[in-house]
């Protein structure tokens, strides 16, 4: 068998491995789930305030009932509206209510009064673009105006210290005076100059970051923006929990956050892309991915957040998603199986942030850029009911009558909410599902996958359950109106009944189903113990015919690449006397035994593909075993 044949038969194997190991590779959300559900059940809800908010979300945002988990939360609040004090903890806890429709004002109050002037080192300046020559007044809203010559682009402040008297931009504490707070309006008045493009800029060492600017204009209000609220974490946790609840013009942290980034933080530039929508940002992270994997440092919860500022629908958020799906274990004899790392909050954040409807309300990237790319000056413009995002718009979306997306962009809308249509008050604009005349349902089919249709008022409702494990201990499931009642208790049975027994007609009967071990399932089915019931087993191709598949393939690749060859008959060649011969000299191997025949070199470059076989079925084996 030739080196060639060898090659393709490999190659072969190898194609055949990986086809069999991406086909098992799917996402099995509801293993998620259950996974989630369970391991917050089993510790009574008592977890961390990141562990608890992610869970909360994940399993709200899939249909369950997650009242013991808010109550939970709610439980761990202080009096002041925060959790522990600390502004992380409160930021996710603000985000996990607003989404579950609580009431957050006391906690976003809290969080905002948190919000203090970042002690920066840098300058904050105003550059003023024209070819004429004249004069402007620079001061703060309420302070006195400060007058500068300006000489085509050169304005009477000597910020290069060259002793000329003029620079290229006004130093606002420097050269204007101006005593700066957390938020400012700076107002830039030009009637003695005529109209020129003004721009709001904070300098930091080599870096200038443009925060604001007005075009071809005599009048321009910059708006300063220079608050954080202690450190870079909590700044970022912070400003994202006002996005997600609609609170943008609250954000007075983006100057901070830009002109502080850390060294090679994957976090800190999808915050600030999710902020600003500013491509510096996206094109860092695309960058940052590893192009084969598709990971971003082949980390979980960094590579789930980057996928959702990037879109779960761009060719990095599509690559690092296959990532994550051949991150979950899918060993269903594991007490691991459905989750991610065996951790609680990287599964509910995957799972919540990449696999769930709606998931995180974000800004969709390449929305309200401004022709810079700095994100910070949005300009009005667009047509609402184009079903296209403009400059001036939330969204621009259209629904089928059950409320699900057809087509357009509400991705900025939460799970509360939907995109207003053309014509009514508020038009592309997201708005309270509550406060928008819905179309009147007949069936369930009207409404959307987690609602049904209430005969009596004809309108779409939640459901708070669809079977009885989503509902507390003590409830079951309504099928009628989707919602989780007192269990019925049968007073003919007054002693109770053992598990997996039920009180019908004043005795104990078995609960058809009922199960603890696959034992007491049929052979088509298996034992579902997270709500000890019998369920059809599922679907796919059984492992264990995968592994003989590639054992077989592996053994017969092995044994025509190292059947024995012919032995080929070659001419002799005469030495002249003297002569040495041209090749080297052969060695003899020891006799083990007295039947055996002469023992025949392999070369080492036969050994060396030897190895690297043992070496790919090793890793086939290894990989097999992880699923």
């Amino acid at each position: 068998m030739g080196f060639s044949t060898k090659i393709i038969t490999i190659t072969i194997f190898l194609i055949l491995f990986l086809e069999f190991t991406d086909a098992a590779n799917d996402v099995n959300l509801n293993a998620g789930l259950k996974w989630i559900n369970k391991s917050s059940v089993e510790r009574n809800w008592d977890l961390s305030i990141d562990e608890l908010t992610y869970s909360i979300l994940a399993l709200s945002s899939n249909g369950y009932n997650v009242k013991n988990g808010i109550d939970k939360l709610k439980s761990k609040q202080s009096g002041d509206g925060s959790w522990n004090n600390r502004v992380y903890d409160t930021s996710l806890a603000i985000i996990a209510l607003h989404e579950n429709n609580e009431n957050v004002d006391s906690s976003v109050n809290w969080l905002l009064s948190q919000e203090i002037k970042a002690e920066n080192q840098g300058s904050w300046l105003v550059e003023i673009k024209t070819d004429q020559v004249g004069s402007c007044t620079v001061s703060s809203r309420n302070g006195n105006p400060v007058n500068f010559e300006v000489n085509k682009s050169r304005v009477s402040c000597d910020v290069d210290n060259n002793g000329d008297g003029y620079g290229n931009w006004i130093d606002l504490e420097g050269c204007a005076g101006l005593t700066l707070n957390k938020k400012e309006e700076i107002i830039v008045n030009c009637n003695n100059l005529g109209n020129a493009d003004i721009y709001l800029i904070y300098n930091l060492g080599n870096s200038y970051y443009l925060l604001d600017e007005k075009f071809n204009t005599n009048f321009a209000t910059l708006v300063l923006q220079n608050a954080y609220f202690g450190d870079f974490d909590s700044t970022a946790y912070a400003s994202w929990a006002l996005k997600i609840i609609g609170k943008s013009n609250e954000i007075n942290t983006i100057s901070y956050l830009s002109s502080n980034l850390r060294q090679n933080k994957v976090l800190d530039r999808v915050f600030l892309y999710m902020l600003t929508n500013d491509n510096v940002y996206s094109d860092w992270l695309l960058k940052r991915q590893n192009n084969f994997t598709g990971s971003w440092e082949a980390n979980v919860f960094n590579t789930a957040f980057s996928i959702t500022a990037l879109g779960e629908g761009s060719q990095a958020g599509s690559k690092g998603i296959n990532w994550l799906k051949n991150e979950q274990n899918l060993n269903n004899a594991s007490a691991r199986y459905g989750s991610w790392n065996n951790d609680l909050r990287d599964t509910s954040f995957v799972i919540w942030g990449i696999f769930s409807e709606g998931g995180i309300n974000i800004p969709s990237p390449g929305s309200n850029i401004s022709s810079n790319n700095t994100g910070f000056n949005f300009t009005s413009g667009g047509v609402c009911g184009n079903k296209i995002l403009d400059l001036n718009e939330d969204c621009d979306a259209k629904y089928a009558t059950n409320g699900e997306l057809i087509e357009g962009d509400a991705n900025r809308c939460s799970l509360g909410e939907r995109c207003v249509k053309p014509g009514e008050v508020d038009e592309c604009q997201c708005r309270s599902i509550s406060q928008i005349q819905e179309i009147p349902c007949t069936t369930d089919e009207n409404c959307g996958s987690k609602q049904y249709c209430d005969r009596n008022t004809l309108t779409c409702m939640d459901k708070e359950c669809t079977r009885d494990d989503e509902c507390d201990i003590g409830e079951e499931c309504d099928l009628e109106k989707f919602e989780c009642i007192k269990s019925v208790i049968d007073e003919g049975c007054p002693e109770g009944c053992d598990n997996g027994y039920k009180c019908q007609d004043n005795r104990c009967v078995a609960i058809l189903g009922y199960c603890t071990t696959k034992d007491e399932c049929d052979k088509n089915e298996e034992c579902d113990t997270s709500i000890n019931r019998c369920v059809p087993k599922k679907s796919g191709f059984p492992w264990w015919i995968i592994t003989i598949i590639v054992l077989a393939v592996a053994g017969i690749v092995l044994f025509f690449a190292f059947k024995k060859k012919p032995a080929k008959t070659k001419p002799q060649i005469i030495l002249d006397k003297g002569q040495k011969p041209m090749m080297r000299p052969a060695f003899r191997m020891e006799q083990t035994g007295p039947n055996q025949g002469q023992e025949q070199r392999r070369d080492v470059y036969d050994e060396r593909i030897e190895s690297e076989l043992d070496k790919s079925i090793k890793r086939a084996k290894e990989l097999l075993g992880k699923k």
